[in-house]
């Protein structure tokens, strides 16, 4: 196959584009999003995998944390070799290929022991450890290819949710316990398109972001500029404080199913209903930025999780707890439109990628929280009061990331920085 030429257009400056080539970006991109969210929705069985296998609440749990683990290693490694290549699209085509192998390794290997060791446990770890790099370099990778070439994120992104919808449906639809080992195959195989689109996103995400074409070494790389930026730091701190009860809610919600009455592999129709409630928000993403600033819509996301969290504590049928997830399908829409693009004003341009994968990370440093404490705390408070203690974490976390702003404005005389305005 020939390589594609590379477009003569000025980063920056979409309007170079013709309308023909702005529809063909937004497709690839578009396509990006859908099959990776498509294969990712598989990802959410691996607690009823586990379960299916024999391991308890505290087995699984420890599990987590060595996958969170791994994770903030992976994480903010894959966003610096990102920036160091100049090029988040490489760093990603890199760790989909290795999840492709290591995921389809789980079930072919989930009979395999050696010294008393389940060698599928290494493939899972292994597959988080790539994982974990992907979601904030596909998110650098789209978001730069939109601004540069005219198309509308919040359109693009809802391919993926939409696609996430869809494949949790199916999911839902044929998986039990019993073969939810599938999961892992489904997830290889449709990472395959991924990687393909994302390989023809070369000849525009690849053009050089920076004023000079050469090679910049680890340690010439301005990371003093973004850790000596106290919102940046206070969004860190914020994202931790926030992540570890919304990842508990995510882990253990199998069980909070299963509390209730409903088959833990019902979870999919859970994942699809909650990711519909994304789109509208997506598809409004402009028009809401206009009067809400992508700080608030980061803010209002985790007010809704809590508030979900708080109701989920009281829950007493399967049809009830479908209803709460309304409010995380409306915080995750709001997440998925502000994040990463507040993420871009917090940071300067030549550590995007490493910025993004740092926050990233923090999930990760809040799943072993999570993990570990959420599993103590189900197994000594029961479930429902577990959700409750989430939700007021929640509550406590949103207020005093609020005051963090008058504090490093007044206290520590820093004005904010938007970076995606400096260039």
């Amino acid at each position: 196959m020939q390589n594609e030429p590379e477009m003569a257009v000025t980063p920056g400056v979409p309007d170079e584009l013709p309308a023909k080539e702005r529809r063909k970006w937004s497709f690839r991109f578009g396509a990006v999003e859908f099959f990776y969210w498509f294969a990712l929705a598989a990802n959410n069985y691996l607690t009823v995998f586990l379960e299916s296998r024999g391991f308890t609440v505290s087995q699984v749990s420890l599990i987590n944390s060595i996958n969170s683990g791994v994770a903030i290693v992976s994480t903010p490694l894959g966003g610096t070799i990102a920036d160091k290549l100049q090029s988040s699209r490489k760093a990603l085509c890199i760790c989909l290929i290795c999840m492709v192998i290591t995921f389809a390794l789980i079930p072919l290997t989930s009979n395999l022991v050696i010294l008393g060791f389940p060698v599928m446990l290494l493939f899972i770890v292994l597959g988080q450890f790539f994982r974990g790099p992907t979601w904030p370099l596909v998110d650098t990778t789209v978001i730069n290819g939109c601004n540069r070439t005219g198309s509308f994120y919040g359109l693009v992104r809802s391919a993926g949710s939409f696609s996430f919808v869809v494949m949790n449906l199916i999911l839902g639809s044929v998986i039990v316990e019993e073969n939810s080992y599938l999961t892992f195959y489904v997830l290889a195989i449709f990472l395959l398109p991924c990687i393909w689109y994302v390989i023809k996103l070369k000849p525009m995400t690849d053009i050089v972001q920076h004023t000079s074409s050469k090679k910049v070494s680890f340690k010439d790389m301005p990371f003093g500029k973004l850790f000596s930026n106290p919102y940046f730091i206070a969004y860190l701190i914020f994202s931790i404080a926030h992540y570890v009860p919304q990842i508990c809610i995510n882990t253990f919600q199998p069980y909070l199913v299963k509390e209730v009455g409903g088959n833990m592999a019902l979870v999919g129709y859970i994942q699809a209903y909650r990711a519909s409630f994304e789109i509208p928000t997506l598809l409004l993403s402009n028009k809401l930025n206009k009067f809400m600033p992508y700080k608030t819509m980061v803010i209002l996301s985790t007010a809704f999780y809590g508030a979900q969290a708080l109701l989920c504590g009281v829950v007493d049928s399967f049809g009830m707890l479908i209803a709460v997830t309304t409010l995380s399908g409306i915080a995750s829409g709001f997440t998925q439109a502000g994040s990463a693009r507040f993420v871009l004003e917090l940071a300067p341009r030549e550590l995007q990628a490493t910025a993004q994968t740092l926050v990233s990370s923090t999930m990760s440093v809040a799943g072993i929280i999570g993990g570990v404490l959420g599993g103590l705390m189900i197994e000594s408070l029961g479930i429902r009061s577990f959700y409750l203690c989430t939700g007021l974490m929640m509550a406590v976390t949103v207020a005093l990331y609020l005051l963090s702003f008058p504090f490093i404005r007044k206290v520590l005389k820093k004005e904010f920085v938007d970076y995606s305005k400096v260039y």
